[in-house]
């Protein structure tokens, strides 16, 4: 994963929710108040080659937040271009699987942490309970985003 997107509504990111992205290069959070992180939220992120993009106006109160203050280079934006999106997708992990809700177009992608393709399937718009054969965690790419989900 290269770039993430964490919408307005984002209030805290969870523990170890990035960790080892280590190609993660682009943070556009959209959020005028720093959402709340964990101190391993980013583990082993290379965070000074990573560009935090912030709302115009907010770049102190990301400066002085704990853990997004960690990230040298933050930039102001108007995020023109961007636009929040409504997702009514639902990702997560379950025991041996993954369970996906709402994706109702193209395909699903399924890599592991190493990058290696697992599965690929097509979007049916209905509930979808992939079994994987191990536990760990996996990226699930479909429709330009990706997700990172722990079973």
């Amino acid at each position: 994963m290269e770039t993430v997107t964490l919408p307005e509504s984002i209030v805290s990111v969870n523990k170890c929710a990035f960790q080892n992205c280590l190609f993660l290069v682009q943070i556009y959070c959209l959020g005028q108040v720093p959402p709340v992180c964990d101190s391993s939220s980013f583990d082993n992120v290379n965070k000074k080659d990573c560009v935090l993009y912030v709302p115009k106006g907010r770049l102190a109160a990301y400066r002085n937040a704990h853990v997004w203050k960690d990230f040298p280079m933050i930039v102001e934006s108007d995020f023109s271009g961007i636009v929040e999106i409504q997702n009514s997708v639902r990702i997560s992990g379950k025991e041996d699987r993954i369970i996906i809700d709402g994706i109702t177009e193209g395909y699903v992608w399924i890599y592991d942490i190493n990058g290696v393709l697992v599965k690929t399937l097509p979007a049916t718009g209905e509930r979808m309970e992939i079994r994987l054969q191990e536990r760990g965690i996996y990226l699930v790419k479909y429709a330009g985003r990706t997700v990172k989900v722990k079973i």
